[in-house]
C-alpha cells in the first residue's frame, strides 16, 4: 500500500476506511476460486450459465506442422485486423496485415453497419494484396461472448468491453459477417469463429510449446483450456462433438456471484457500463474499467465533507466519464518520487501546480494502487481454478511438481501494470500452495489473434 507520510491522520482514518472495502484476504480468494470451480462444473453441464464453458469445437491444440495460407479477422478493442496469414508448418509464419479503427460511435451502431464495415474492410485488403482469385478461407477472432454452434457457427449471448451493437444478439456472429461479405461481392468465406483465448492457446502452442491454458487480462478478462469431451455433458448428443478433447473458452469474466465482495464503488461502476448488471468479476479486474473505477473514489473524496482531496474542487476532467485511462494508473505508480507523482496528477486531471498538494499526490497514488492491487490478487482466482479442474493442483496445497505448467498469457495488465504478475503469483500461492505457483509459467503473448484464427481456418478444413 502506498505511504501517506504528508495525511493527517484524520483524514488517514477515513482512507482506512475505504481501504477495507476493497481489502482482498487470502481466505476470500479461496472462496472465490472454490466458487469458480463450482461454475466451471455447472457450466459444462447445461447450457445458458452466466459462466458459459463455451465448446470451441477446435478439438487439437497446435504443434508447429501446420501449413496453409489463410485471411484472419481479429477484432481488438479499438481497431480490427486484416490479415493473410501463411503457416509454413516449421513453427514460423508471414503475416502481411492492415489495422482498421473502430470509432466510438461504431461501437454502438447497428449490426448492419459494424458487420458490412468489416467485410468492406476484408475486401478492400483482398483487393489491394491481389487475392480475389486465391480461395482464402477466413478464420474470425471474436474477442466476445459466443455459444459456439459449431467451428463455423457461434451465437453471440451479448456485448462487453464498452460494445453495444444493436440487432446482434440472439444472431449467428458468422451468418452476420458472411451476409455482408456476401452483399459486398467480397469471394471470402468465413469457415471459422474463435475466443481470443483459444487464439492465444493455439497461436502459442504453434510457435512455442503447448500451453495447459491461456489467459487474457486486459480490456477484459477471460480463459481457455483443453477438457476430455466426455466430460462436455452438454455436448453429448451434438454431432460436431468428435474426438477426445476439446478447447473451451470459460467466459470466466461473466461470473457475477455475492462471494465477490463487491462494494458500493464497484456498483457505482456497474451502472456506468454498458452491460449494468453482470460481468462483475471482469468489471474489477479488466484494464477497462481500472481507471475509472480510480476516478470513481477520487471524486467521492473530493465531494466528501470535509473534503479529502483537491480542497474540495473537481476539475471537468476528474468529473468526466472515463476521463482516467488506466494507462494513467500504471504512470502514477512507476513515478520515482513524489514530486513526479504531483506533477501527473495536476496534468493528468488539468489542475495547475499549485492546487495539487503532497496529501493530494499521495492521495491519488494510494486510490492507484488499492484498486490495482486488488485487480492483481482476484485475477489469481480463475487460473487457479482451472489449475485445479485439470488435476494440477488442488485447495489443500499438497499437490505440485516439476513440470512446468505452461500458461499463454496475454493484455495490458501483464504487460504493463507494474508488479502485475508477482502480486498474482503471491495470491495463486495463496490459493494451491508455493509448488505450483513455481510450476506455473507466464509466457506472454500478444497479438495472438491473427496467427490463432488463421490455426482455426486450417482446423476447419479437417471438420
Amino acid at each position: 500500500m502506498a505511504t501517506l507520510n504528508n495525511v493527517s491522520p484524520a483524514a488517514r482514518q477515513e482512507l482506512d476506511k475505504i481501504a477495507k472495502l476493497f481489502q482482498v484476504s487470502d481466505t476470500q480468494v479461496v472462496a472465490i476460486t472454490k466458487a469458480l470451480g463450482e461454475a466451471f462444473h455447472v457450466g459444462l453441464q447445461k447450457s445458458g450459465q452466466a459462466v458459459v464453458m463455451s465448446p470451441s469445437y477446435v478439438t487439437h491444440l497446435a504443434d508447429g506442422t501446420e501449413k496453409g495460407s489463410f485471411l484472419a479477422l481479429d477484432i481488438q478493442w479499438r481497431d480490427f485486423g486484416v490479415s493473410k496469414i501463411t503457416l509454413d508448418g516449421k513453427k514460423t509464419s508471414k503475416s502481411v496485415t492492415k489495422r482498421f479503427p473502430i470509432s466510438k460511435d461504431m461501437m454502438k451502431s447497428s449490426a448492419t453497419e459494424f458487420f458490412g464495415y468489416m467485410a468492406k474492410s476484408v475486401g478492400a485488403f483482398v483487393q489491394q494484396n491481389s487475392l480475389q482469385n486465391e480461395g482464402l478461407s477466413l478464420g474470425f477472432c471474436f474477442p466476445f461472448a459466443a455459444q459456439m454452434n459449431s467451428l463455423g457457427s457461434a451465437t453471440l449471448l451479448g456485448w462487453s468491453k464498452g460494445f453495444n451493437i444493436k440487432n446482434a444478439v440472439g444472431q449467428d456472429v458468422v451468418k452476420l459477417l458472411q451476409g455482408e461479405l456476401d452483399k459486398a461481392g467480397v469471394p471470402v468465406k468465413c469457415t471459422a469463429l474463435i475466443n481470443d483465448t483459444v487464439a492465444s492457446m493455439l497461436s502459442e502452442s504453434y510457435l512455442t510449446t503447448p500451453c495447459v491454458m491461456s489467459t487474457i487480462f486486459g480490456v477484459g478478462t477471460n480463459g481457455a483450456y483443453g477438457e476430455d469431451i466426455a466430460d462436455i455433458k452438454k455436448l453429448q448428443l451434438s454431432p460436431a462433438a468428435k474426438g477426445s478433447q476439446m478447447l473451451m473458452n470459460t467466459e470466466w469474466g461473466a461470473f457475477s456471484q455475492s462471494v465477490l465482495n463487491r462494494n458500493h464503488y464497484d456498483e457505482q461502476l456497474d451502472q456506468s457500463t454498458s452491460n449494468p448488471g453482470g460481468f462483475f468479476y471482469q468489471k474489477m479486474v479488466a484494464w477497462l474499467n481500472l481507471g475509472e473505477l480510480i476516478r470513481i473514489v477520487l471524486v467521492s473524496l473530493v465531494e466528501r465533507s470535509p473534503s479529502l482531496l483537491f480542497n474540495g474542487v473537481a476539475t471537468d476532467k476528474l468529473q468526466t466519464f472515463q476521463g482516467f485511462d488506466t494507462f494513467n494508473m500504471c504512470k502514477i505508480e512507476e513515478a520515482k518520487d513524489i514530486s513526479s507523482v504531483k506533477k501527473l496528477v495536476a496534468e493528468l486531471f488539468e489542475y495547475s501546480p499549485d492546487q495539487v498538494t503532497d496529501q493530494d499526490a499521495e492521495i491519488v497514488l494510494w486510490a492507484c494502487k488499492l484498486v490495482g492491487d486488488r485487480a492483481a490478487k482476484l485475477s489469481a482466482c480463475p487460473i487457479a481454478a482451472v489449475l485445479i479442474h485439470l488435476g494440477f493442483a488442488s485447495l489443500d496445497k499438497i499437490q505440485g511438481g516439476q513440470t512446468k505448467l505452461h500458461i499463454a498469457a496475454d493484455g495490458e495488465m501483464f504487460f504493463a501494470y507494474p508488479g502485475f504478475e508477482s502480486l498474482l503469483r503471491k495470491s495463486l500461492g495463496a490459493i494451491v500452495g508455493e509448488k505450483v505457483e513455481k510450476q506455473a509459467k507466464f509466457i506472454i503473448v500478444q497479438d495472438a489473434g491473427a496467427i490463432g484464427a488463421a490455426l482455426a481456418a486450417y482446423a476447419a478444413k479437417g471438420q
